[in-house]
């Protein structure tokens, strides 16, 4: 399996804070045992695409639904649950860390289409390790599949160009 190694100060002092924040969960999720990968824009950056990022995308087994919530709580806040627009995930649930958002999903569905954004062990094809913690990444064809699904050119060109 490969394992990526970064740069933390190619990041800015706000990214490496949010970074921060995601190896509190890994620690977490790993010594949980949670079935979990870091998705979304946050894994583009890791892998090396030049994106930015926001928030940090959770996608996890759906064997470890009925485990990860009580792992949130102790890190972070529960958000209220709201209106999820064209997804129908069979779990979504919204956190604030300190100053940032924490989607944490399994089994990503769009509403009226077949597709499904799962995790499934051979889903992840690398791993990043930070101050002694592992992170997994999920697939970037996974994610390059969800992006088409759900209408993102412009994630889809940055994905696109970096595989040529």
């Amino acid at each position: 399996m490969q394992e990526i190694q970064i740069n933390l100060d190619s990041f800015s002092l706000e990214e490496q804070a949010k970074i921060g924040i995601l190896l509190k969960i890994a620690k977490k999720f790993n010594e949980d045992h949670i079935i979990w990968a870091l998705g979304g824009s946050l894994m583009l950056r890791f892998k090396g695409l030049n994106v930015s990022f926001n928030d940090i995308d959770i996608i996890i087994g759906e064997e470890s639904i009925n485990f990860v919530e009580k792992s949130m709580n102790i890190i972070g806040e529960k958000l209220p649950e709201r209106d999820k627009g064209i997804y129908s995930s069979l779990f979504f649930d919204e956190y604030k860390i300190e100053n940032c958002d924490v989607d944490v999903m399994s089994e990503v569905s769009l509403v009226g289409s077949e597709y499904v954004l799962s995790l499934k062990r051979e889903d992840i094809d690398c791993y990043l390790e930070i101050n002694d913690v592992r992170v997994p990444l999920h697939s970037l064809r996974r994610w390059r599949e969800l992006y088409v699904a759900i209408g993102r050119p412009d994630k889809i060109k940055i994905i696109d160009d970096f595989t040529k």
